[in-house]
């Protein structure tokens, strides 16, 4: 406030008094003159409120101007906001220089608009900067809650009742482990219900079938509420090595020190196809395109679609002659034809004329061996066990039982070649006709190779014989001794092969049947008497302190598209972003002169953002000094 004090007033009593008396002009002049220098804009007008003119509330707008060209030099002129109070919280304003809170406040007061700052360096990529994390909890059962006299108040294991853990330290009544309880969650397993409390600020270890104690505040008084910590069941078995050959159903044995009772089963095995067929004895009198079967026992075998055949043979005569020549037009099938009967329907074009000799119809079974290789045209799909497999023979040379391959066992010592080899069938067999020779000895006589013969009137193997009971094989020799020869198979049998299938049998799964109790630690899995043998597995039991796998909690320190390589410029530690509106050329300089940061480098992002709600005609002193306070 403008002082009324005037110097003016007070000339009459201050000039001596000779002076009043004899030169009153004088005194009048000086009063006038006084009077004259404190009217309005003069000068001891303006002395005398000099203090007042420093109050931006109370000055004139000529010293205004000054104070704004002196305190806000930087700031520009065509501001939005109150100068004046502005002016008033300068101070505080400079003392916020380089904070978040100055740069928000500076642009609004230039533009009326809400920004965003970025910080490039929250996005650098640093290495080992993943935020890891392993949540721990206690399963728990026998959940109880007691008054501190120990009444019971409840048992009965009520969800309700699982969360009074929730917000409160347990603590184990043997181990003096601590912890607080961040959530329960309950979850049924395998048929079995898991109460789980989750674990944060644990200090020490809890002990698997403790019990773990705690106090809340009830409606009426202090309650204590108590639980068991879980031990000793089978939870899960996992499989390390699959192994091949095993089927749905078999057994799992377990072994413990400890628990009992556990008792489990393979659930599921890998399907897998036909992928190969390898020949392991070729039998005798197979030909090239004669078919597969393929048959799967297993009941739990889906398996289907697989198709082979024949496709070579040993055609060397080695083990049976390459060809026969089979008359199938007999006189028994003429046996109620009259003699004389000018057609005999079964004989070729014959009549009272003909020789029997000529008679006879033959048909030639030619290019035969054993097997040799198998072609699988179809692998088909879903097998889980080995199917058997067999070659559909020629039913017909196949049901005439000829002798078609012999094996040496034992090669003897002191034969020769045409040492005779003779076929004596098993009781209950009437196979005819049969004869074989010594074809080659080494230079001891053992014999090195046999050969069938033929025998007049008879096929070449005889007839008549069965595979599954096959003749025993005698060398008559004067000189040798010790040979072992047997018959293998009959033409159109004795083959044996084998399937190699693509993971076939492999475990991929056992289900726990009984959980069996009492496991300290969890059990060792057998898995060798069925299927190959091969398979390993882990038994896993519930253990009341778990901790779950560790996860990131974010992508720090990960290669992503979120993270950048330090590049010394925008992605680096001492750089900021203002997101605004404005181009970065119209604040630039006004931020630099006032609110950046000493050491940091500025850059601009243009984004669209909201106008600030209120006009910024004035600004309250407690909202002004919230934004700039540091």
């Amino acid at each position: 406030m403008i002082s009324n004090n005037k110097i003016s007033t007070l000339i009459n009593s201050q000039v001596p008094f000779f002076v009043r008396n004899d030169h009153q002009n004088f005194v009048t002049f000086l009063e006038k003159y006084y009077q004259y220098t404190e009217q309005e804009n003069k000068v001891v007008n303006k002395i005398k409120n000099v203090k007042t003119y420093q109050d931006i509330d109370l000055t004139e707008d000529q010293y205004a101007e000054l104070l704004y060209s002196t305190f806000l030099k930087y700031i520009p002129k065509d501001i939005i906001a109150d100068k004046k109070l502005i002016l008033k919280h300068v101070k505080d304003f400079y003392r916020a220089k380089g904070t978040e809170k100055a740069i928000r406040f500076l642009m609004r007061i230039l533009y009326n608009k809400e920004i965003d700052l970025y910080y490039p360096k929250q996005d650098i990529l640093k290495v080992s900067d993943g935020k890891w994390f392993v949540q721990k909890t206690l399963r728990i059962k026998d959940v109880t809650v007691k008054k501190l006299d120990g009444t019971v108040v409840a048992s009965d294991n009520t969800f309700y009742d699982l969360e009074k853990f929730i917000n409160t330290k347990i603590k184990g009544n043997t181990s003096n482990a601590t912890a607080t309880v961040e959530r329960v969650e309950r979850f049924y397993e395998k048929g079995y219900r898991v109460d789980e409390l989750y674990l944060s600020n644990i200090d020490e270890t809890f002990r698997n079938g403790e019990t773990v104690f705690t106090l809340f505040d009830d409606v009426e008084d202090t309650k204590s509420i108590t639980a068991n910590i879980y031990s000793g069941r089978l939870s899960a078995i996992v499989v390390t090595n699959g192994g091949s050959g095993y089927k749905i159903g078999d057994p799992v044995i377990f072994s413990s020190n400890t628990g009992s009772g556990a008792k489990a089963e393979i659930s599921k095995v890998a399907s897998g196809n036909i992928a190969a067929i390898s020949v392991i004895n070729g039998g005798a009198g197979y030909r090239v395109s004669d078919l597969l079967n393929i048959t799967v026992t297993d009941l739990n075998d889906l398996g289907s679609g697989a198709n082979a055949i024949v496709s070579d043979v040993i055609k060397t005569g080695a083990y049976h002659p390459n060809s026969y020549n089979i008359m199938f037009s007999t006189i028994s099938l003429e046996s109620n034809t009259q003699i004389g009967n000018l057609i005999y329907s079964n004989l070729n074009s014959s009549n009272v004329n003909t020789s029997i000799v000529n008679a006879g119809q033959f048909w030639k079974y030619a290019n035969t061996g054993p097997a040799s290789q198998i072609y699988v045209i179809n692998s088909g799909n879903n097998y889980i066990s080995t199917p058997e497999l067999s070659i559909i023979p020629n039913t017909s040379i196949f049901s005439l039982g000829i002798l078609g391959r012999m094996e040496i066992k034992s090669r003897g010592l002191g034969y020769i070649p045409g040492d005779k080899i003779e076929f004596i069938n098993q009781i209950g067999t009437y196979g005819f006709g049969a004869a074989g020779n010594v074809k080659n000895v080494n230079i001891s006589g053992g014999i090195t190779e046999v050969e069938f013969i033929n025998v007049p009137g008879q096929i070449t193997g005889g007839a008549g014989y069965a595979q599954e009971k096959l003749p025993k094989a005698n060398v008559i020799s004067s000189t040798g001794n010790g040979a072992n020869i047997i018959v293998t198979a009959i033409l159109g049998g004795g083959a044996s092969m084998i399937s190699a299938q693509s993971v076939l049998g492999s475990i991929e799964e056992i289900i726990i049947t009984d959980t069996g109790s009492g496991y300290i630690t969890a059990p060792i899995i057998d898995l060798s008497q069925s299927g190959d043998g091969k398979a390993n597995a882990n038994a896993v039991i519930v253990e009341g302190i778990y901790a779950y796998p560790g996860r990131y909690l974010n992508d720090d320190g990960h290669i992503s598209s979120y993270n950048f390589l330090e590049d010394r410029d925008y992605y680096q530690p001492f750089s900021y972003v203002i997101k605004s509106d404005k181009s970065l050329a119209k604040y630039k300089q006004t931020v630099k002169n006032l609110v950046h940061p000493s050491g940091m480098k500025l850059f601009g992002e243009y984004v669209y953002v909201r106008d600030v709600v209120e006009t910024i005609t004035y600004l309250p002193e407690e909202l002004f000094i919230d934004i700039v306070k540091d």
